[in-house]
């Protein structure tokens, strides 16, 4: 029911943070009429309101109109300053802090506590903010940084609370490195994590480096803006470890403090976890128990109760057999589980369980206590072991990739699951669930029922960035879905954390939009317009202006301003009407003409179709996109990569010019989609790849072809570099082909072929080579990408006859030819040896040889099977031509058996007789162009190309003819009889050519049948005259 006509409304306001800095949001707490965000900030920090009535309101008062840019004022100095790696003072990971920013409900910026990165101590120690990886030493010799802040200081925020019974105190956790200090009520609370960022890592800047990172948890008046106790007992980690993740902080009913963590580890290699929940006194801060669970990672989300010394968790369960909280009955989750349990945590030495539920493949991410009920979210799978699940009279299909549940609190019995969207958060009012997560491109909600977020290659200017908001709203009481919508503007929107008001849910996240439109408001991100920040690439570092923001919901829905009347309150109904003028598409209204946000390559076109957007049935995008795979694509999009941390693809790209409904190849490139998608390794998680280094070779696809690491299947395409005084002779072989008979065609190629060897660095002729085989690409008739009339368009056309191409039907042959030419234009003019250049000219030879060796076969074939005499002697004819091709250039080279027969079998048809293919097809396999040991490397990132020499291979084999196509049996090639040498019969040219020997086999075969045909007779004759009698035993 998520396509009804009600949608949501913000309340009263949205807030964003305007002051030159990058801040993100990752929790929110709300008590007694305020609300909590939590975080971290770089920079300078302003919240900037907009509000329902259309006032604004910074922390320095209201007005009616907005400010521009230079009107923000700052409200907290963080006070990070360029250093080392981060070149940019208002994204620098050097002074960040750990924030909270208090607002009330009705949005007016109050106050911002901050904990503070610095100082370091980098007053004694110059290297305490060292670029990482840095080669500069210290004065002890030693690359270390400094003892209180190497490799920079960092700190964040991600989870915060309220007390039920201490009215604007909040508790938060989080992870640091570095010296920490916290303003406290009797001076500062200092904590120090010592241990050095990962000098072997290679995060980098623009990379924060979260390596060696030690967790904290620190309870806040903010009232007075001042800490009452901070502190990191039991949530250190040693130093072997690689860092410590906070995951959430909940208070209980006696006002106590529940921690969740998990530590990262090495373990022979590989990554291992241990979650731990730890309990603190809220009053003092002291630790009062810990306790580590190795099958649960992470204990994602908690929630205490308000009514018994209870915490609900949620997260992922891992292992044959664990009981990790005692509740004596063990459970299996091989592949990870999302689970449920309700922990009494009053006791002495650790939680005790109430219950434990196994929900199914996948991972909890939010609970939340809703009186006598828990609303639960998270992910789950619809495949492998433990998929989907059946909880009581609940069941779910992980079809959607998540759920949420509704769950009797006292003993975990389900009340409702419903499959949805993996959700990162849920909050709820009794009445009503609302739902948040992140997502892009196409988010199903259910049959027929989707929302489109933005996404990386739908919106310009994301820099791989994109993401939406991704909300659901469900009826409480049965989980009906009420609505879904995506919410976000023109660049990337990441979800923080929700919390539920007495005025309705608030959300928090963080933007780099421009622009961002929610519920009827739209709010100007003013720092898009600062000159402080590099428009070109938003922001210094790749990551900005990247700011905080928070918006309050109402409970109360509207029906979106463009829809006149929805009587059955469904969008898709035929009495629900539009306004004149405007399109409602994908939960947005739209002004004529007016392009859609997800797919901003189709518009509005209120004539045609009020419900749709115009061209998008047809997928017929406006000019300037491409539109597949539901998405679309800027002109000029480059194409992601294949396998996991390579780099983009360098070849492929949307150019609507060409086809507005695919990707495109670029000028200048080739590309092998099967060894893209089914040979390049992937780089290892956890590396960064490496390109290949001069000499060094890649991976081969199935024609011996060398490609660099993270190619992509892509390889260069030269083009000739004419020279700068081209010969008489040069000049005529430009002159474009006119002829596309195969005589002519095949007189070009001999043509080519007596030019490259006969090439030298002073007479041209390699470039007439190119000339004769390629044609002139500026001035041609072009055949596909090729110029008409040539050998190359030939070679295309028996690529494709013979499954012997490229993905955009680049043949290999041509290919090959095309970069070995290059390369011998190269090595002529550098002198290079002379051995290197004629092995160079034998591949080039070679590779233009091989359609010729093609078309004998496909000629042969079709003097076996043509349909009539006139078919078979037009297949004869062109066979001895391209036989003539071969046997002029390399006849020499060939077997002299194997010569003579093939010249027989071109000289005239064997009448009746339909064994030529194989005839023609061994011999020439048995006698491929002779070929150099050379395998060619295509570096095409550096745009260049080398050889190396490879003692075991041969650069041209029978893959490089390949198989023809039509002479396929059954999808399977054509079985020929292997030759085998007569001792009786030395191998001359008086011996029995293949063809002569099969005819006779045939013969003596077909006489067999007619001798057991007469000798049939005989029998049943003498039965008939009762000589002979039949006798079954």
């Amino acid at each position: 029911m998520l396509s009804n006509c009600t949608r949501l409304t913000v309340l009263s306001s949205i807030l964003h943070a305007q002051g030159i800095g990058l801040s993100e949001a990752h929790g929110v707490a709300y008590s007694n009429g305020n609300i909590y965000m939590a975080g971290y900030a770089m920079g300078n920090l302003s919240f900037h309101t907009q509000h329902k009535d259309g006032s604004y309101t910074d922390h320095a008062g209201s007005s009616t109109v907005a400010d521009s840019h230079t009107d923000v004022t700052v409200h907290h100095a963080t006070g990070s300053f360029a250093s080392g790696d981060f070149a940019e003072h208002a994204t620098s990971q050097y002074g960040m802090d750990a924030i909270i920013y208090k607002v009330s409900q009705e949005g007016v910026p109050q106050m911002v506590f901050a904990a503070d990165s610095l100082p370091a101590d980098a007053d004694t120690n110059p290297y305490a903010f060292h670029a990482l990886n840095s080669d500069e030493l210290g004065a002890d010799g030693i690359n270390n940084g400094s003892a209180n802040g190497r490799s920079g200081p960092m700190v964040e925020i991600f989870d915060i609370d309220s007390f039920a019974d201490q009215n604007d105190v909040v508790v938060v956790g989080g992870t640091f490195r570095g010296k920490l200090t916290f303003p406290g009520v009797n001076g500062d609370i200092v904590l120090v994590n010592t241990k050095a960022a990962d000098r072997g890592s290679r995060y980098t800047a623009p990379h924060f480096n979260w390596d060696n990172q030690d967790c904290f948890v620190a309870k806040v008046d903010m009232s007075t803006g001042k800490a009452l106790w901070a502190t990191d007992a039991g949530l250190t980690v040693p130093v072997t470890s690689d860092r410590a993740s906070s995951y959430d902080v909940a208070t209980t009913k006696a006002g106590h403090v529940i921690y969740s963590f998990d530590e990262r580890y090495e373990v022979s290699g590989s990554r291992a976890y241990t979650s731990q929940l730890t309990k603190f006194d809220g009053t003092a801060g002291t630790k009062l128990w810990e306790v580590e669970y190795t099958s649960v990672q992470p204990i994602a989300s908690l929630d205490g109760d308000s009514t018994d010394e209870v915490v609900y968790v949620t997260g992922t369960l891992e292992g044959t057999d664990v009981d990790p909280f005692g509740t004596g009955t063990p459970l299996t989750a091989t592949r990870g589980d999302a689970f449920v349990a309700a922990l009494d945590v009053s006791g002495t030495s650790g939680p005790a369980a109430n219950w434990v539920l196994q929900v199914g493949r996948g991972s909890g991410s939010t609970v939340e206590e809703q009186g006598e009920h828990l609303i639960v979210a998270g992910s789950i799978s619809s495949e492998g072991v433990n998929a989907g699940t059946t909880i009581g009279t609940c069941s779910l299909t992980g079809d959607l990739g998540g759920f949420i549940m509704k769950l009797k609190k006292d003993d975990g019995a389900c009340v409702w699951a419903k499959d949805t969207p993996a959700y990162r958060s849920a909050v709820s009012d009794g009445t009503s669930v609302w739902t948040f997560g992140s997502g892009d491109g196409k988010v199903p909600f259910g049959a027929g029922i989707d929302v489109w977020a933005s996404d990386a290659e739908s919106a310009e200017h994301c820099d791989g960035r994109c993401s939406d908001i991704v909300m659901g709203k469900y009826d409480a009481s049965n989980g009906k879905g009420l609505w879904a919508s995506a919410l976000g503007g023109t660049g990337a929107e990441s979800f923080g954390g929700a919390v539920m008001t007495p005025d309705g849910p608030v959300l928090v996240a963080e933007s780099t939009s421009e622009t961002i439109q929610f519920g009827g408001l739209t709010l100007s991100h003013l720092q898009h317009a600062s000159p402080l920040i590099d428009a070109a690439v938003w922001g210094p570092n790749r990551r900005g202006p990247k700011a905080m923001f928070s918006m309050l919901i109402s409970t109360t829905d509207v029906e979106p301003t463009c829809i006149d009347e929805c009587p059955t309150g469904e969008v898709s109904a035929a009495d629900t009407t539009i306004k004149t003028g405007q399109c409602y598409a994908y939960n947005e209204c739209l002004a004529n003409g007016a392009p859609s946000k997800p797919f901003p390559c189709f518009q509005c076109d209120a004539a045609a179709d009020k419900k749709a957007l115009s061209g998008q049935a047809t997928k017929d995008p406006i000019a300037g996109y491409c539109y597949f795979d539901e998405k679309c694509k800027p002109a000029g999009t480059i194409r992601d990569e294949y396998q996991y941390r390579n780099e983009p693809s360098v070849c492929e790209w949307c150019d609507p010019t060409v086809d507005a409904n695919d990707w495109s190849l670029r000028s200048g490139f080739v590309h092998d989609r099967t060894f893209a998608l089914e040979v390049e390794d992937g780089q290892p998680r956890r590396s960064w790849g490496r390109r290949l280094q001069a000499g060094e070779a890649g991976q081969a696809n199935e024609f011996g072809m060398l490609f660099e690491k993270e190619s992509n299947g892509c390889q260069l395409m030269p083009a000739m570099a004419m020279p700068a005084a081209p010969s008489d002779d040069l000049t005529a072989a430009l002159g474009d082909a006119t002829s596309g008979d195969v005589a002519d065609v095949a007189a070009l190629a001999s043509g080519a072929i007596a030019a490259v060897r006969s090439a030298t660095s002073t007479n041209q002729h390699a470039e007439i080579a190119w000339a004769h085989y390629i044609g002139n690409s500026t001035t041609c008739t072009k055949a596909g990408d090729v110029c008409q009339h040539t050998p190359s368009a030939f070679a295309d056309m028996m690529g494709t006859d013979f499954d012997a191409h490229l993905h955009y039907g680049d043949s290999v042959a041509r290919v090959k030819v095309q970069q070995g030419l290059s390369m011998l234009i190269a090595a002529l003019a550098k002198s290079f040896p002379a051995s290197h250049i004629a092995d160079l000219k034998k591949d080039v030879v070679a590779h233009m040889l091989i359609p010729y060796y093609q078309g004998a076969i496909k000629s042969a074939h079709r003097m076996d099977l043509g349909a009539n005499a006139v078919a078979k002697a037009t297949a004869l004819a062109e066979g001895k031509v391209y036989w003539t091709v071969i046997d002029d250039a390399i006849g020499d080279d060939l077997v002299t058996a194997d010569r003579a027969a093939l010249t027989s079998v071109f000289a005239s048809a064997a009448a009746g007789i339909n064994l030529t293919y194989c005839e023609v097809s061994m011999r020439l396999h048995d006698n491929l162009p002779p070929a150099s040991q050379l395998q060619y490397v295509n570096y095409v990132r550096e745009g260049a190309m080398d050889t190396i020499a490879a003692a075991s291979t041969v650069h041209t084999t029978a893959a490089d003819v390949g198989t023809l196509q039509e002479s396929l049996v059954g999808g399977e090639p054509k079985e020929c009889k292997e030759r085998t040498a007569d001792p009786l019969c030395p191998v001359s040219p008086s011996c029995q050519t293949q063809v002569e020997l099969e005819a006779q086999i045939a013969a003596e075969r077909a006489q067999c049948a007619v001798d057991k045909s007469l000798n049939a007779a005989s029998v049943l004759d003498k039965l008939k005259e009762g000589t002979i009698k039949l006798v079954f035993t």
